[in-house]
């Protein structure tokens, strides 16, 4: 994934990543602005887990408003914990990961136009689809929509790249794309027939999730040899940074919308994945040539 990252990127998920401190500052004013002008202000927000109307922006009256004009501490209005972690936090980060899905795409339909691959390696988008496959099948069974989106463009993307990939590469290079396919997607038909029909017992969306949790590490753990060679060289220079930050934003945002919800197998491996991206980003900090 280190030809993912681009700096039209990086200046896009540095706007996402300050959307909550820009709303976090301008929603008092708005506030103000609305009940100087006498509306009333309802929340039209849901609680995924619930269905039940959650909370999001309350007045009590317009002497609440005081604190705000003067920005003293105290102030009663303010964006909920519900809608920073259940609605915000989702949307930032499904917004990452569709858009690190997306990046290589340009790339992708040049070499298809070219009919070469180049310099150009699609061998691990077999581990996207399966990745996403996993996920995707949980939020299905959950009925949740923030998990759904992003690997709806994940799945979409990465059979898309391994048929390319498959099409243009050398026989070598078909070869590990195919079994890398098959075996990603043998695992997840055999976690559905055994969520379908409860051979371990316990819910369909635990033995799914288990599943996507270790596909996921397979994931964030890929960058560990990385590390292991840069130690060994003490050269960095086969990391690149802007993907470590992506990650350590993708696995933030995740991991604190499945605290919100409490969903262990959505923020034990995204603050897992993080640390990880922390970890690596550090090491290219430490071995970096001067």
């Amino acid at each position: 994934y280190a030809n993912m990252a681009a700096e039209p990127l990086l200046l896009a998920l540095f706007a996402l990543a300050v959307l909550p401190f820009a709303a976090s500052l301008l929603t008092p004013i708005a506030i103000v602005s609305s009940a100087e002008r006498g509306f009333s202000l309802k929340s039209s927000f849901v609680d995924s887990t619930s269905g039940a109307p959650g909370r999001a922006l309350r007045i009590s009256s317009p002497q609440s408003l005081a604190p705000l004009r003067g920005g003293a501490a105290g102030a009663s209005a303010s964006i909920s914990a519900d809608f920073v972690l259940k609605t915000l936090a989702p949307l930032m980060g499904g917004l990452i990961s569709a858009t690190m899905f997306l990046a290589p795409f340009s790339a992708v339909l040049a070499a298809r136009k070219n009919k070469d691959l180049g310099e150009l390696n699609l061998s691990p988008y077999p581990a996207q689809c399966g990745n996403c496959a996993a996920w995707l099948s949980y939020s299905i069974i959950l009925q949740n929509g923030w998990i759904l989106a992003p690997n709806v463009v994940g799945i979409i993307t990465g059979l898309f790249f391994t048929y390319t990939g498959y099409s243009l590469g050398s026989p070598a290079q078909k070869s590990t794309i195919l079994r890398s396919f098959l075996s990603y997607m043998s695992v997840i038909a055999v976690a559905i027939a055994c969520a379908a029909t409860s051979v371990f017992n316990i819910a369909a969306h635990e033995v799914i999730g288990r599943v996507g949790i270790a596909l996921l590490m397979i994931y964030y753990c890929s960058p560990l040899s990385t590390i292991a060679k840069v130690v060994e060289t003490k050269d960095s220079s086969s990391i690149d940074p802007k993907v470590t930050v992506v990650g350590i934003l993708n696995g933030f945002f995740w991991g604190m919308y499945g605290l919100a919800i409490s969903d262990i197998y959505v923020f034990g491996p995204n603050f897992l994945g993080a640390a990880i991206n922390i970890f690596t980003s550090l090491t290219w900090l430490f071995f970096r040539k001067k």
